[in-house]
């Protein structure tokens, strides 16, 4: 029996459709399934007991067609949609970069503006569309009542219509004031802006910059980790009970537990700026994540990526 000629459902591959991006179902054949029907119906109404009994069969046997054939149109669009990801070689490499960038030892939430189960899925980490937003005011306040201090915006794709003239390329030139840009990055077909909070950093790594290119011998290349502190606690303006930053730590490519920097000041708990170094022995791009910590317990992070490369071939480092 064919399924497509018995219940007339066909996939238009022309007409967009709005959740997933392909095509989508053309609904003017299923009036037509419903006639059918109807007029099963009458028949079961008029027609002795084995001709009801045939036509339950007939009615339930075209409901289960239609069903089959919807749910395998919308595979083919799902798949069609994963397809297009999958299709970019750079989109996993790409993702991953930006996941290694933001610390993963605290469930770390992240709002994004598309593609969120991809993100969770090639990451591990947490995505969070901010649906019902619909401004740069709101998208913060969502994220601050999420926990979320990181918001990876790819450009001009938006889950929420509302959102889209902010994550356009244009509406991101603006997109300044609340946030701090971290980082850009480019797949086959996606640009990745990854952004943090402003008000939430506490700390800075002053050096190496993001994107710096480290050179040393096979060996190891000696990297020296700085950074100053940005405020003095996590409180409220006003407050004077604030707690202070009573320690800095770091960890490099997610390799935990993490390390006590050393704070420049002799003075106790003084972390107006700190220091950190630490061997890497292989090239390519690596991971800084630092972490403060004050007398509360509360906790914030700042991360970057440097890259080393070995100015020797020979492993002797001369």
């Amino acid at each position: 029996m064919n399924l497509a000629a018995a219940t007339g459902l066909t996939l238009d591959n022309n007409k967009k459709n709005p959740i997933f991006g392909a095509g989508r179902i053309n609904q003017a054949p299923i009036g037509a399934t419903k006639g059918t029907i109807a007029a099963g119906l009458a028949m079961f109404r008029k027609g002795s007991t084995s001709k009801k009994v045939g036509s339950l069969l007939a009615i339930f046997a075209v409901a289960l067609a239609v069903i089959s054939v919807v749910n395998f149109q919308f595979n083919i669009i799902r798949e069609e949609t994963r397809e297009s990801i999958l299709n970019d070689a750079k989109f996993i490499p790409t993702v991953k970069e930006i996941s290694a960038t933001i610390p993963h030892d605290k469930g770390t939430v992240v709002t994004v503006s598309s593609n969120g189960p991809h993100i969770t899925y090639f990451t591990g980490l947490r995505a969070v569309s901010p649906y019902g937003v619909s401004s740069e005011p709101s998208l913060v306040d969502f994220m601050k009542s999420k926990k979320s201090e990181y918001l990876i915006v790819i450009e001009n794709k938006a889950d929420e219509p509302k959102l889209r003239p902010l994550f356009s390329s244009q509406g991101l030139k603006l997109l300044n004031g609340d946030f701090q840009k971290m980082s850009s990055y480019k797949s086959d077909q996606f640009t990745f802006h990854l952004y943090r909070l402003a008000n939430s950093q506490s700390i800075e790594i002053v050096s190496p910059l993001a994107g710096d290119t480290i050179s040393g011998p096979s060996t190891g290349v000696l990297v020296s980790v700085k950074g100053r502190l940005l405020s003095p606690s996590f409180a409220k303006d006003g407050d004077e009970s604030f707690a202070k930053i009573t320690k800095v730590e770091v960890v490099v490519d997610n390799l935990y537990p993490y390390q006590l920097a050393k704070p420049g000041s002799t003075e106790p708990d003084d972390w107006s700026s700190w220091s950190y170094q630490i061997l890497i022995t292989s090239e390519g791009t690596h991971q800084i994540v630092v972490r403060s910590t004050d007398s509360a317990g509360n906790q914030r992070w700042v991360g970057q990526s440097v890259k080393v490369v070995f100015t020797d071939n020979d492993g002797t480092g001369k």
